[in-house]
């Protein structure tokens, strides 16, 4: 639980590999509701470091290095 208000709370989950609505689920689950999921990466792919309204371009050479990264597994 990062930060917790009067009805709602934030929290930080990693999910390795997510399967249809699995964290909407999974909340459910133990009797929570979502009100909003924020993709924070996508594999090698983050936004940490992002401020609203960034733009990162990503060169053709990063997009097959990723895609050679992720067929090996």
């Amino acid at each position: 639980i990062e930060k917790q208000k009067t009805s709602n709370a934030w929290i930080t989950m990693e999910l390795k590999e997510g399967k249809n609505r699995e964290i909407r689920k999974i909340m459910s689950f133990f009797g929570y509701r979502v009100n909003k999921l924020i993709r924070t990466s996508y594999g090698p792919f983050s936004i940490k470091s992002m401020k609203p309204g960034d733009l990162i371009e990503i060169n053709q050479k990063k997009i097959k290095q990723s895609l050679k990264f992720n067929n090996l597994a």
